[in-house]
């Protein structure tokens, strides 16, 4: 895809839709970090990137994402488990983005209990990445999906919704 591009490629979905039931393998999204770092690399003017459902992306392919496409302004990462804060910072610190797509992003494990003390739960996005947010992109962030994001608090929200004077579409569920 890169080489074929010519470095004009805008718009680019590699996303996974999920089994629909009828197969018996369900369809696996096989972009590696690498092979994302590859496609950031040649076509730098991508604008649109949908990675719905690739597990197999972590915050190294998000980085490299950033780092090598300035004008990413929409970015779809919903369901990507290996994603977390890390990965989300660097794409709102170096990108205009105006739309974000995290619906399930990240991980969300919770260690089992034996019933006798309080486990804490690891979440993969955080209130960590709204601060960031707030500090780089509350005057480009139109639409925002944070929906099954656990991490997050009604105070996070908060510090950005304050500030955001774009945002036209916040989803949560």
């Amino acid at each position: 895809i890169g080489g074929g591009c010519g470095g004009n490629l805008e718009d680019l979905d590699l996303s996974h839709t999920p089994d629909s039931g009828f197969t018996q393998t369900p369809n696996v999204c096989r972009i590696t970090d690498e092979g994302l770092e590859e496609l950031a690399r040649k076509c730098p003017k991508l604008k649109r990137v949908g990675l719905r459902c690739c597990d197999s992306v972590t915050d190294e392919g998000v980085r490299a994402l950033a780092a090598h496409c300035k004008c990413l302004e929409d970015l779809d990462l919903s369901r990507c488990k290996s994603v977390t804060d890390e990965g989300v910072i660097a794409v709102v610190k170096g990108c205009a983005i105006e739309r974000l797509i995290l619906n399930s992003a990240g991980r969300d494990e919770v260690p089992e209990s034996d019933g006798t003390e309080e486990g804490s739960a690891e979440y993969g996005i955080t209130d960590e990445c709204l601060v960031q947010m707030r500090n780089s992109v509350a005057s480009t962030l139109r639409e925002l999906d944070m929906s099954w994001c656990r991490g997050i608090t009604d105070e996070g929200l908060g510090t950005l919704t304050d500030v955001a004077g774009s945002l036209r579409k916040l989803t949560l569920r």
